[in-house]
């Protein structure tokens, strides 16, 4: 119970976060164009890329600490060296001005510059400072600041469009503000440790972090390195072939088809390695844990998945306008690789095997998935590149393939029958696509009311099947009981943002 109550309190912040996500994507997409959309993505793509090498990935070893005191000690050692890097990072920024713009537009290029120094050292600190908050246990901050986060970013965003500027510069700003707002309260749900501050702040102590951290980072580093390149270097990519516009569209694209899969693994995820690691310890193993969370994944993201793919030919041109009107297909192109994407982030081999103390595996695992995603990207964008459309679903197709040998690694170090994963894997997609078959009427009529029934008869099958075959009797009879708890379970969540600013 512990484990799905903890579960359902970052649930609460992701679940709040991605609705002002989808409510606000029509928002930003009739604001700004793909144009302005593609040059941000480039920047943040960078300013990732950048973060994690400046982090020197110390932040995932704050998880695994043997006392409060060592995780504060990495946090606060991983936070300076955000600092640091960001000022590293500006200054080669600044020096490589006139070759970045042989290959990327003006525009690009100076927002890449004014985004390292803020992004760089204000995503470095807020990871580090979030893993240690979870470490403590108190993870309705975490929700809280994923729900603040949405707000200020939004809010200053739009702010910012009527008052300054109208183009990329406008979605700067608010992520500049709403990392700054996040970091906060992430830091205040540490204030007990507060005392410790001035202890590990001096030169001489984040270097004896990173020596006794050492091996962790030797291995950690480089897959952390290829793991976020996998995400981040395909916008990069992209752009040296094509324009922004084409950039934007992708981003978007993938932004959407993948909102389940990013909800399930920031919620379930975030619970998994601290609880596993924890039960490795006690000597319970990890095939229980594992498979429960894999099963909680398909539920939570195939369908979800589907569901946005099938609904998006028709829905995303009307909320998001004529400027967006290709976005759809290339949510189509990305479903190969997000089916499998999506089960796979809340069990990934960089938690199963940092509890297992296995990091090389770790390694060869995200070195495999960096040439299944980005070698066929980039053989197609030099050698098959007349449409875009080619090369991001190669990348889509050699993605997913990635994702199936990396789960298929998973469940064997886990002592799970890979068979009887690929079986249910299989049923729950099976499900999912029985329950979107409605929207094959689309096919048929085009009328607004056919579309809207198709789409509510589809969420309706699906709700039926939770019911009935995802519930037994007894969590039934608990969810028809409780759900005025729960109600004041999430009212009360809601006042420790009110808490966290009254300090």
């Amino acid at each position: 119970m512990a484990f799905i109550k903890d579960s359902v309190r970052v649930l609460v912040g992701i679940t709040a976060q991605r609705i002002l996500s989808v409510v606000m994507v029509p928002v930003v997409a009739w604001l700004l164009g793909p144009v302005d959309y593609g040059i941000f993505n480039v920047g943040i793509s960078i300013c990732t890329l950048c973060s994690v090498i400046g982090g020197l990935a110390m932040e995932a070893s704050i998880a695994i600490s043997v006392s409060k005191e060592q995780a504060f000690a990495r946090a606060v050692c991983t936070s300076l060296l955000g600092l640091f890097s960001g000022i590293l990072f500006l200054i080669l920024a600044v020096l490589f001005r006139p070759f970045l713009l042989k290959y990327y537009s003006p525009q690009a290029v100076s927002a890449i510059i004014w985004m390292i120094p803020f992004l760089v050292p204000l995503t470095v600190m807020s990871i580090a400072m979030r893993n240690y908050v979870a470490y403590l246990g108190k993870f309705q901050f975490i929700a809280a600041g994923d729900i603040v986060y949405s707000i200020a970013d939004y809010g200053t965003l739009i702010s910012v469009y009527f008052l300054l500027y109208q183009d990329y510069r406008a979605l700067i700003i608010a992520s500049v503000l709403a990392f700054s707002i996040r970091l906060y309260i992430f830091f205040r749900a540490s204030i007990e440790s507060k005392v410790l501050l001035n202890d590990y702040i001096l030169p001489v102590r984040v270097l004896k972090e990173i020596w006794e951290t050492r091996q962790f980072i030797k291995f950690n580093f480089p897959c952390n390195i290829l793991n976020t390149a996998n995400v981040q270097l395909p916008p990069i990519l992209i752009n040296l072939r094509y324009s922004e516009d084409v950039v934007g569209l992708f981003s978007m694209a993938r932004n959407i088809i993948t909102i389940p899969a990013n909800l399930s693994s920031q919620s379930l995820g975030q619970v998994f390695y601290p609880e596993a690691a924890r039960e490795y310890r006690e000597g319970q193993g990890l095939e229980k844990i594992t498979w429960q969370t894999f099963i909680y994944g398909c539920r939570l993201t195939i369908f979800p998945t589907i569901f946005i793919a099938s609904a998006a030919g028709f829905v995303l041109p009307f909320l998001l306008g004529e400027k967006w009107s290709e976005v759809a297909i290339y949510t189509i192109y990305l479903l190969p690789m997000v089916l499998l994407n999506a089960v796979q982030t809340q069990i990934g081999i960089g938690f199963i095997f940092n509890i297992l103390n296995e990091p090389h595996k770790i390694l060869w695992g995200n070195l495999f998935l960096f040439l299944c995603r980005i070698t066929p990207l980039v053989f197609a964008l030099v050698f098959m590149s007349t449409h875009p459309a080619i090369p991001i679903l190669i990348y889509s197709i050699g993605s997913g393939v990635g994702y199936a040998f990396l789960l298929a690694w998973v469940f064997t170090a886990t002592s799970i029958s890979v068979y009887k994963a690929c079986v249910v894997w299989l049923k729950y997609l099976g499900l999912a696509l029985l329950c979107v078959s409605p929207m094959l009427l689309s096919l048929i009529n085009e009328k607004p009311l056919i579309l809207a029934l198709s789409l509510l008869f589809s969420v309706l099958f699906y709700g039926l099947v939770v019911w009935f075959f995802f519930l037994n009797q007894e969590q039934r009879r608990m969810i028809i009981t409780r759900t005025p708890k729960l109600l004041l379970f999430l009212k009360s969540e809601r006042s420790t943002i009110s808490k966290v600013f009254r300090g």
